[in-house]
């Protein structure tokens, strides 16, 4: 193995390599999962205003099941360090996405369902910043690893990709509920299919990602 200056010590060999990957993305989808379970939960009994909030418990669930797979595959010396900025660039980028997304709807005239249920498009620069914001923070978090602006391109690009496949996949199997105002059940259902859906995506995109840096890291 070879310990690079940052206290990552990487795979030995490409099958654990691929293996860290696999791993990466289980762990990450059921991490996922449970965090927009609580969000979805949450926002019947909020009005949907817990909503605007979902950065945190998807970016704490995730950036925790990450942060023990650095520390018990790579031997990553500060997992408490990856669980802080994933927690913080989730939170900050979601409220990035869910701020400029409301201020696109109201200049546009635009309602809820329309925007949900039919255009998705008017979303993906919207997303995209929300990946660079996400990208920023988290860049120090693995120091050298993940140097240069490929990061960067990796978070933006897999930020649009993930959401607008994430809607759409969740579109041809629930129909956004509409006709009411306040978060019902299925809209809980909804948001909760599609949030689980884009961030698996989104984990796939980043653990190849990570595995590239990796690989070449090792070699």
């Amino acid at each position: 193995m070879k310990q690079n200056r940052i206290a990552l010590v990487y795979p030995s060999n490409n099958l654990k390599l691929v293996s860290f990957w696999i791993a990466w993305i289980a762990m990450s989808i059921a991490g996922a999962a449970v965090g927009w379970a609580v969000i979805a939960l949450g926002s019947v009994f909020t009005a949907g205003i817990s909503l605007v909030l979902a950065g945190l418990p998807v970016g704490f669930t995730m950036g925790w099941v990450q942060s023990r797979l650095l520390r018990d595959w790579l031997q990553y010396s500060h997992p408490s360090l990856w669980l802080q900025r994933t927690l913080i660039g989730t939170t900050l980028a979601w409220l990035t996405v869910v701020i400029l997304y409301l201020a696109v709807a109201i200049l546009d005239g635009l309602v809820l369902d329309n925007i949900i249920g039919s255009n998705q498009l008017i979303a993906l620069p919207i997303l995209g910043i929300g990946g660079l914001v996400f990208a920023i923070i988290q860049k120090e978090a693995l120091g050298g690893l993940l140097s240069g602006n490929w990061w960067y391109a990796s978070n933006v690009v897999g930020w649009i990709i993930s959401g607008y496949l994430g809607f759409v996949g969740t579109n041809l199997i629930l129909a956004y509920p509409s006709g009411s105002l306040l978060v019902s059940l299925p809209h809980a259902l909804y948001f909760m299919v599609a949030g689980t859906l884009c961030t698996s995506l989104i984990s796939i995109i980043i653990a190849t990602d990570l595995a590239f840096r990796i690989h070449k890291g090792a070699g």
